[in-house]
């Protein structure tokens, strides 16, 4: 069975409309309802916190961070992307 774009699932998730063969796919399906509804319930949360203070991550965590994606010490968490 064919399943839903991740892209059609996350723009349904947003509450974009979706195409016939879509729409009637999501209807029968569980396995793509359940995802879209999980990504619904993610952006929802996202939506919630806006405005909220966030808190930094201990300096260890932003060097993992940094590591792993092979940033150089120019770039910092927080910072404006640069031009």
């Amino acid at each position: 069975m064919r399943h839903l774009d991740p892209d059609d699932a996350a723009l349904a998730a947003l509450g974009e409309p979706l195409g016939p063969d879509e729409q009637q796919h999501l209807a029968g399906c569980p396995v793509c309802a359940d995802e879209v509804r999980a990504l619904a319930d993610t952006a929802r949360a996202a939506r919630g916190s806006a405005g909220e203070t966030l808190v930094a991550p201990p300096d260890a965590v932003w060097e993992r961070i940094s590591g792993d994606l092979g940033l150089g010490p120019d770039v910092q968490p927080g910072a404006p992307p640069a031009a």
